[in-house]
């Protein structure tokens, strides 16, 4: 975990440094020497130093060289950077902590000039860092007094947008060039429902027995009716005499989530789907036909009001989408996306605690799935640098 917050935290260092967002004329290296920046350098995307061709007065010369950021001096020998010769053309190492008076060496037994970076940074942007060690926190918590709503809305939105698009890319990884593109799309929305109803212990092994009953059942002449389906989907699962590699999670497990249940459910609305004609898809509202393809399933315990909800938002509106793409029918592809920027599901509490300790206006979050990839993809591996809320407290 210390790693990982090191790593998003470096990047947010190499951010800083690229946009020139502190004091960049009073700079001074730890030995007293003045520093002017002439270019700051390249962006590194691959291994070696942060910054490449950077160009620097420091005291009375030039330097053209490589510049590496770290939280605190230490990182440079815990990274092994002084057995590297790739690091022996770094002229600067920036970093976040007092370095107390500590060097660096290269791997020639140089030392390249050291610069503490903090009493640089503007305050609210050094609280902000200041933060970023502590997981149990965000580092905005402190300061989304001083950020507008009308920030926070659009990053959250961004958010929801992307998370569309994310849910639609994962869709497309089902499918199959192969097939009709009928069979194609059909078998892409149900492997995502079979995927979606092991949420969140049984997603591979829901996705496993999915897999393997297309590759059975596609062979066939004719697609098999809802009651083979099911049987055939508990045998591949484990549930009879064929053997199974899946590997079901019992743990936390509510009744109504066991994976028999959930086999017969997917199987049932795999079964639907297939036999549906596929222009069927495209009449009606979405939500009412979302409706009757749920009470096909005839389980003890249904899907549930929760999951359906989410099920409705991650899989069934992506695939319309996918199938307003596969068909030129813009019209499906825009009603499709605008029910998912209105769409609303009961989520978890837990999931948002740290929205909850954040101040977080809850109508941001609440019933949003949007705000699910907000906090995985942004918030907790520190993608401040690409967040807008970052961006207000910079200007704020």
């Amino acid at each position: 975990m210390k790693d990982l917050e090191e790593k998003y935290h470096e990047h947010l260092l190499h951010w800083i440094w690229q946009t020139l967002h502190f004091d960049a004329g009073n700079l001074e290296t730890t030995c007293g020497q003045p520093v002017t920046i002439l270019e700051p350098g390249r962006l590194n995307s691959s291994g070696g130093p942060d910054f490449k061709e950077a160009r620097l007065q420091i005291g009375d010369l030039r330097w053209h060289g490589d510049i590496e950021f770290h939280w605190s001096v230490a990182d440079w020998r815990r990274h092994g950077h002084q057995h590297d010769p790739g690091y022996n053309q770094v002229i600067l190492h920036v970093v976040y902590q007092n370095p107390d008076g500590k060097r660096t060496y290269r791997q020639d037994g140089s030392a390249p000039f050291l610069l503490h970076l903090r009493p640089h940074l503007p305050e609210n942007l050094e609280e902000l860092l200041a933060a970023f060690r502590q997981p149990d926190r965000l580092p905005c918590a402190g300061q989304l007094r001083y950020i507008s709503r009308e920030a926070l809305e659009q990053q959250f939105r961004k958010a929801h947008r992307e998370y569309f698009e994310t849910k639609a890319d994962a869709l497309l990884n089902f499918y199959d060039p192969d097939l009709a593109p009928a069979t194609a799309w059909k078998k892409v929305f149900s492997l995502g429902l079979f995927d979606g109803l092991g949420i969140s212990l049984n997603r591979e092994p829901m996705l496993r027995v999915g897999r393997r009953l297309y590759n059975h059942v596609l062979q066939e002449e004719t697609f098999p009716a809802v009651e083979e389906l099911q049987f055939l989907a508990l045998q591949f699962g484990g549930f009879g005499s064929a053997r199974s590699a899946a590997r079901w999670s019992y743990k936390g497990v509510r009744p109504a989530n066991r994976p028999k249940i959930r086999l017969q459910q997917a199987a049932t609305l795999m079964g639907t789907i297939h036999h549906e004609p596929l222009d069927a898809w495209f009449k009606g509202t979405p939500s009412d036909r979302w409706e009757r393809l749920l009470n096909t399933v005839d389980t003890e315990t249904g899907i549930g009001r929760q999951r359906s909800d989410i099920l409705y938002g991650i899989v069934y509106l992506p695939a319309l989408w996918l199938l307003g793409t596969l068909f030129h029918i813009d019209r499906l592809k825009q009603r499709a996306f605008e029910l998912w920027m209105n769409h609303r599901a009961q989520v978890p509490s837990t999931l948002f605690k740290l929205f909850a300790q954040s101040d977080f206006p809850p109508d941001l979050y609440k019933q949003r799935l949007g705000a699910v990839f907000q906090l995985k993809q942004y918030c907790k591996p520190r993608r401040c640098s690409q967040c807008k809320v970052l961006k207000e407290i910079i200007s704020s």
